[in-house]
């Protein structure tokens, strides 16, 4: 480190001076009148041997000799070079004389003639970058603003990131505000402290060495107004302090600007963190929208610089938006991946991300040698670590998603007295962007961008530590992810999501190591079969069929089940079936194996997810008995182990039951306590048997008011359902509400403009979380509103959608609607079912109008005797349309009057309008 009071020693003794001028050999300056003169390295040397000659003449071949040593060269290169010593001597040009014959000399004591001095103009600034800088507009204008107010500013950020492009921008914006010109000071292959004073002399064109004895150089200093650049300083941080902090001194009104992956943190210093450019997120997949992202349009410009004619065709903008969000968004990888387009297409580029330290160099492209590679980048950054900082940037590797300081500590076992070290390395590791703030709230975590991450990995496997230290890792997500699974079951909803949500990405790639890979099966077991929690939490079934069903259904001589794993394993694979594809075969074998293996093994909890499972297959695929059955038996399990919050889920299941079996008093009654008991208790976890149970509740709640005529009740529950669901934040939750609740309820009501607004919702949630049972339920309800000619979806493929899930046709009265095959079958008077009478309705309908009278009445009857007064206002206006036409209006106005007495009669519900207008005609 070299400080302030030993400068002294790189003074240099050779100071010379001739008219105006001042000349330092050793640190190559040349000044006039106190300001810098630019001058080639030829001419320098050519002028300093003609001074020290004190006014003798040096002969031609002397020059040649001392200037160019051995190198044989035509006398015409001297010629050049003394013209260009008059050049800039100006109008002291007459000092330099040749003498005919013997060469050339200095007259140090001439006198200058008298001409009028030129104004000295500083030379523009050309930077050496020829492309456009994208995405950077908010960081140049904050820089220039920063610059204007700070005598010291840091651009900070990750190797790649674009330091010193910005850097450069910025210089050029602000040049014109310094008229006494702009330096540049490139450190990059500066490694001796000793080197820094010459340096920084030279750009100067000021001998910063004589500062402390020259009182006229520290003047002259002090009023130039100069900005000067110094790229690439992370290297020589500790030696740069004195020579900065000198020059903020000597140079007040001077401007520093500074690029460095970490900042000198000295009084004054105002420090600018560079981020990566902005990325797409991975649902963006269309041309305008990927347009819109800096790194994409980075790499659109510099494929067309080797390939002008590139153009993206539609599938190739997806791959470019994913290739930027996996380069993390870095300058430079991007621009490395953009120049191996000529010989390889988009597709090939993002299958070779794995490989991406070969990908991403390109030696032939890049104006520093260490950015030609982006691993030769990262090396540089990796080597100004310590070995105690390089061994835990390694670990942090292995980390796939963010991670805290708790678990950095957690997983290393630190102890106590070493805790504050690893603060400080973190913190280290910050400064020097090889780690990222991903947020700070409700504590700080941090995270790699994946580049740095591989990059971390691949160092792992050089020092033979990957593989110990994944097995390690393995073993302590084991045991963050069994506190999850007991957790789960105590804390608040989002309580539990806030202290957990981070490891997701973790468990998956661990996951991936211990069972995918055979690493380590017994631990990727155990983690998997306690990962119940997060397929519940984030709605993600189908990942969890895709884990699990190869360990059910096919033989592996790595893995051998216990019963108890298997038990655990089924309960997880039919709770992800019975969302992700509805009342499959699948769906049922998986819950009753879970069921028979809990009573072997007397495990309530999985007895009662498996009795709710068995409840909803039955429910759906019209086996309405055996779905009271299964409700029965979970309410009494939950009453027997005294599980208050179980036993509400029990009323509501057999609420709903009894509603689909016709019984709607009954089930209303059964629904509403289980809706008193949420409003009276604080539930522990809203979801543990797959989604919300009040939520749930509202929304078989809501339909359940239609039917029996309270039609505002009805469309005001369903959706306090959907909002009570939205606010969780659960996709599952959310998609029962919009389903069961507002779409069906818009149905009833013959409303297709709010079917179709509920119905996308639920599809877009459905096709984003995988949930294949939810999006075609979506799609019936948008098939039913093509009716009313607002979408077009395929009737054939829905119908083939349904059949394929087990779904029973009298789950809904809507698929008798839609098709009129399906509702001839429901003229059996013996099957109950909640919406049997308006099946015998839409089955009347089809046949002439003196058969439909009778089975309509009979369709009456069973609406009644189910009260079920909306259906009953529904046939009674079929019915009464009919006795009209024949000429009975005074039995067709008491019909009506009568039916309108046991709904609410508000004048939104379309029933309601319908019965009113023909109530009107039939009185003119």
């Amino acid at each position: 480190m070299v400080k302030t009071e030993d400068l002294n020693t790189m003074i240099t003794t050779d100071e010379m001076h001739f008219a105006e001028w001042q000349i330092w050999p050793q640190l190559r300056i040349l000044l006039h009148r106190g300001k810098p003169v630019r001058i080639s390295a030829r001419a320098f040397d050519v002028l300093v041997v003609l001074l020290r000659a004190g006014g003798k003449a040096v002969s031609k071949e002397a020059l040649l000799v001392q200037v160019w040593g051995n190198e044989i060269v035509e006398e015409n290169n001297l010629q050049a070079q003394i013209s260009s010593i008059r050049r800039i001597l100006g109008h002291d040009r007459h000092l330099l004389v040749t003498e005919f014959g013997c060469g050339y000399r200095f007259n140090i004591n001439s006198a200058p003639p008298h001409t009028p001095a030129k104004p000295e103009l500083p030379e523009p600034v050309v930077t050496p970058f020829l492309t456009s800088i994208l995405g950077r507009d908010q960081a140049v204008q904050e820089v220039c603003t920063l610059l204007n107010h700070h005598p010291l500013v840091t651009i900070t950020g990750s190797g790649g990131v674009g330091k010193t492009r910005l850097a450069w921008e910025v210089v050029n914006r602000v040049r014109t505000h310094f008229p006494e010109g702009t330096g540049v000071v490139e450190l990059a292959h500066i490694t001796e402290a000793s080197s820094l004073l010459s340096v920084f002399s030279q750009a100067l064109h000021f001998p910063l060495a004589s500062l402390h004895h020259d009182a006229d150089l520290r003047q002259q200093l002090a009023q130039r107004r100069c900005l000067l650049l110094i790229d690439n300083c992370e290297h020589l941080i500790n030696e740069l302090e004195p020579v900065i902090t000198s020059l903020l001194h000597v140079a007040p009104h001077s401007r520093l600007l500074l690029t460095s992956q970490v900042a000198l943190q000295i009084a004054g210093e105002q420090q600018y963190l560079l981020p990566p450019l902005q990325i797409p997120e991975r649902t963006d997949s269309d041309k305008q929208t990927l347009l819109s992202f800096a790194s994409v349009r980075l790499f659109i410009e510099r494929v067309q610089a080797n390939r002008h004619d590139f153009h993206p065709s539609d599938r190739e903008w997806p791959l470019i938006g994913k290739l930027c969000r996996h380069l993390d968004g870095l300058p430079l990888a991007i621009e490395l991946a953009a120049s191996r387009l000529p010989v390889m297409s988009v597709s090939e580029i993002y299958s070779r991300l794995e490989d991406r330290f070969q990908l991403l160099s390109n030696t032939h492209s890049a104006l520093v040698p260490r950015h030609q590679k982006i691993v030769t980048t990262l090396e540089w950054t990796y080597q100004l670590l310590n070995a105690r900082e390089q061994r835990l940037f390694r670990t942090l590797g292995i980390f796939t998603d963010t991670f805290s300081m708790q678990s950095v500590t957690d997983f290393l076992l630190t102890k106590d007295t070493h805790h504050w070290q690893v603060i400080d390395d973190v913190q280290r590791l910050l400064s020097l962007s090889l780690i990222q703030v991903s947020s700070q709230v409700p504590v700080t975590r941090f995270r790699l961008l994946e580049t740095m991450r591989q990059f971390a990995c691949n160092k792992l496997r050089q020092q033979d530590e990957y593989e110990e230290l994944s097995l390690r890792f393995a073993d302590y997500y084991k045991t963050l992810v069994e506190q999850a699974q007991a957790d789960w079951l105590v804390l608040p909803t989002e309580q539990w999501r806030e202290r957990y949500r981070h490891i997701l990405n973790d468990l998956r790639s661990v996951l991936q190591q211990t069972l995918a890979e055979g690493r380590d099966s017994s631990t990727g077991l155990a983690i998997l079969q306690a990962m119940t929690p997060f397929w519940i939490e984030y709605s993600l079934y189908d990942e969890c069929q895709r884990h699990i069903s190869p360990l059910l259904h096919e033989k592996s001589e790595r893995v051998v089940l216990t019963r108890q794993q298997r038990m655990h394993l089924c309960a997880a694979a039919g709770k992800a079936s019975t969302w992700a594809k509805g009342p499959t075969s699948e769906t049922h074998s998986a819950w009753q194996t879970a069921l028979t293996l809990a009573e072997k093994l007397d495990d309530k909890e999985i007895r009662l997810q498996a009795h709710y499972g068995l409840w909803l297959y039955c429910l759906r695929t019209g086996e309405l008995k055996t779905s009271l059955l299964h409700a029965q038996s979970l309410h009494d399990l939950a009453c027997e182990i005294k599980g208050a919050e179980a036993q509400a889920t029990g009323l509501r299941l057999l609420g709903v039951s009894l509603h689909f079996l016709g019984q709607h008093a009954a089930g209303r009654n059964y629904l509403l306590q289980s809706l008193a008991w949420y409003d009276r208790e604080s539930v522990s976890h809203s979801f543990r048997f797959g989604l919300d149970q009040e939520s749930a509740g509202m929304a078989f709640l809501s339909r359940l008011l239609w039917v029996q005529g309270e039609y505002r009740a009805a469309k005001k529950m369903a959706w306090r359902g959907v909002k009570k669901a939205a606010r969780l934040q659960h996709a599952c939750s959310l998609c029962c509400a919009l389903a069961e609740g507002a779409c069906m309820t818009a149905a009833l009501d013959r409303n297709p403009r709010w079917v179709v607004k509920a119905a996308n919702w639920l599809i877009s949630l459905a096709e984003k979380h995988d949930l294949y049972f939810w999006k075609t339920y979506g799609e019936l309800f948008l098939v039913w509103a093509q009716r009313f000619s607002h979408t077009d979806v395929s009737q054939s493929t829905l119908f083939s959608s349904l059949r394929a899930m087990g779904l029973d046709w009298q789950y809904s009265p809507l698929l008798s609607e839609i098709d009129t095959g399906i509702s001839q079958q429901a003229a059996r008077l013996d099957h109950e079912n909640w919406c049997a009478p308006e099946l015998m309705r839409l089955s009347a309908t089809q046949l002439s109008p003196l058969e439909q009278r009778p089975l309509l009445e009979q369709a009456l009857a069973k609406a009644r005797q189910q009260q079920a007064h909306g259906w009953a206002l529904r046939i009674a206006f079929s019915l009464a349309s009919l006795q009209a036409e024949a000429g009975e209006q005074l039995a067709a106005k008491r019909l009506i009057e009568n039916v309108l007495h046991d709904v609410d009669g508000s004048d939104s519900a379309t029933d309601v309008r319908h019965a009113l207008a023909l109530y009107g005609r039939m009185a003119t």
